[in-house]
């Protein structure tokens, strides 16, 4: 989730060779020929994902509706979902809340990335966490402004289909803000530590190969590692940002296809496998869903 970044429209063009999820989901003895394409998103991209495949392209050109986890386009839900849950008030400082070490940390790493260290002092552990991790993944190639959100909602303003949010800036910063001091301390540490040693870097190369060659397999074995990696900050996100959002995802599918026409459900990839994933929750409630790729 690239909260802390400002994602900025990119218009690309399509390509032939397929990539990325897309499920056709649809209810069984439904007439109405409401349908619901559930497509798996990564939150940054690379030069080799920056262009949406003709297939993808036509599916969300063709749709009543194209839903997202949110709007990139939505600037003032940003800013204020920021403003809210991820700076601390005035008088208080991202330095009183962590070790001093981590603090050092956090500073040179900010600098290393000509980042003001006046603006990290300001932020509260996740959202410094995820800066940082977004500026130096975009060093590197992997980019937030070439991810599956921004060319999909530029894809549909194209196309004058209109762009709902399943849950909104305010929602899923919530969930980040919300999160236990100690859990936010423990996700800057492991994010600066897996900067340092390319952990991250790494974890971002794998998903993005997994998604170009729509190898839900290896989907599943990211998963499962996150679920047995260690510390406060890997069981918040495998619980509360992966396993607990996919409930509420699941509920907006539903009601998407109740609402009759077709919607694109783009959700980031993560969130479609596993045993509380999309696939399995929408099939467990008796819909079909068919793997288009």
């Amino acid at each position: 989730m690239a909260a802390a970044a400002v994602l900025m429209p990119f218009v690309a063009s399509a390509v032939d060779a397929p990539q990325g999820f897309i499920y056709k989901v649809t209810a069984p003895g439904d007439v109405s020929g409401a349908t619901l394409y559930l497509y798996g998103t990564l939150h940054v991209g690379s030069v080799k994902s920056a262009e949406l495949d003709q297939a993808t392209r036509y599916l969300v050109s063709h749709s009543s509706r194209l839903a997202l986890e949110l709007d990139p386009r939505n600037s003032t839900a940003l800013s204020q979902a920021l403003q809210t849950y991820a700076r601390y008030p005035a008088g208080d400082s991202l330095q009183q809340h962590i070790p001093a070490a981590l603090m050092e940390q956090t500073q040179k790493r900010a600098e290393e990335l000509k980042l003001p260290v006046a603006r990290i002092e300001q932020m509260r552990p996740w959202v410094a966490a995820n800066l940082l991790a977004v500026l130096t993944l975009s060093n590197q190639g992997l980019d937030p402004r070439l991810g599956s959100e921004t060319l999909l909602s530029a894809e549909a303003a194209r196309a004058g289909v209109p762009v709902v949010e399943i849950e909104g800036a305010d929602a899923q910063f919530k969930i980040l803000g919300g999160a236990p001091d100690a859990t936010q301390v423990d996700a800057l540490r492991r994010t600066l530590d897996g900067l340092n040693d390319g952990r991250i870097a790494n974890e971002a190369h794998q998903l993005l190969d997994a998604w170009s060659a729509s190898d839900g397999k290896a989907i599943e074995q990211m998963l499962a590692d996150l679920n047995q990696e260690p510390g406060l900050f890997p069981h918040f996100m495998a619980t509360e940002l992966i396993a607990g959002r996919d409930k509420t995802m699941a509920e907006s599918a539903v009601n998407d296809l109740k609402a009759g026409g077709t919607t694109f459900f783009a959700v980031g990839a993560l969130h479609l496998f596993g045993d509380d994933g999309l696939i399995n929750q929408l099939r467990q409630r008796g819909y079909t869903v068919a793997a288009l790729r």
